[in-house]
């Protein structure tokens, strides 16, 4: 795990500095027209928020096995902030197909969510079932991971393990699953109304702007036919000015 959240860090400043930066000199400085017709480097979203997903997803998988790749990876992200950011102002420029917020953003959570549930299934199988090292560590008295969590648990007071089991059984866990899911289709269901009131406000301010735009033009009209009048008014035979 340590090797791959490097191996990610070296390979993005590798393909800003060995990429970016050359293809930038060589569009801004070189007119052979293949050069030209290369262009700048596009700066992807989609692309930049895979890297982070996938640098995130490694962590995930390898903090039960590497307690300080939080930390490190905090470090990573720190700096590929600012070199991503540099890269944006001087070597990049903008995408040729803009994105659509909404649908990038249900993307990105399914990819994110992808990300965790299959972080989850090597530390799950690696904690419940592969048997701990007998030489060192902290689970070398038992015989997987997870064992140390029951006998954590046989050491507290007998209501605190009551309580601790009841949470554990099935008669909470039914009830329990049965809640999330109506708690979440409510929350769906929110969403939709809040959507749905959003396009009614939008279809609104677009018809106040229209309404808006012809109530100036009639003014400027009014404006117009009653400056006309005025004149002939002025130029008529007999009048007085």
């Amino acid at each position: 795990m340590y090797k791959l959240l490097i191996f990610d860090f070296v390979i993005i400043i590798a393909v800003t500095l060995f990429v970016g930066f050359p293809r930038k000199m060589l569009v801004t400085y070189c007119s052979w027209k293949p050069v030209q017709w290369l262009g700048l480097q596009e700066f992807g979203i989609s692309d930049n928020v895979l890297d982070i997903i996938y640098g995130q997803t490694i962590c995930w998988i390898g903090t039960f096995f590497s307690p300080l790749l939080p930390a490190i990876a905090t470090i990573k992200y720190f700096i590929i902030f600012y070199i991503k950011k540099i890269s944006l102002i001087h070597t990049c420029k903008p995408a040729s197909r803009p994105i659509r917020a909404s649908s990038s953003n249900f993307f990105f959570l399914v990819v994110l969510l992808i990300g965790l549930i299959l972080a989850f299934i090597p530390l799950g199988v690696s904690i419940a079932h592969i048997s701990s090292s007998k030489a060192c560590g902290p689970f070398r008295n038992f015989n997987t991971s997870w064992a140390v969590v029951p006998d954590t648990i046989l050491g507290f007071p007998i209501g605190l393990q009551k309580f601790l089991f009841g949470i554990a059984s099935e008669a909470f866990a039914v009830p329990f699953f049965l809640v999330a899911c109506l708690l979440m289709f409510y929350l769906i269901a929110l969403a939709g109304a809040h959507k749905r009131v959003v396009e009614q406000l939008r279809e609104q301010l677009v018809m106040e702007s229209r309404d808006k735009l012809f109530l100036i033009a009639k003014l400027t009209e009014a404006q117009k036919n009653s400056t006309k009048i005025q004149k002939l008014t002025f130029d008529a035979p007999g009048t007085t000015r």
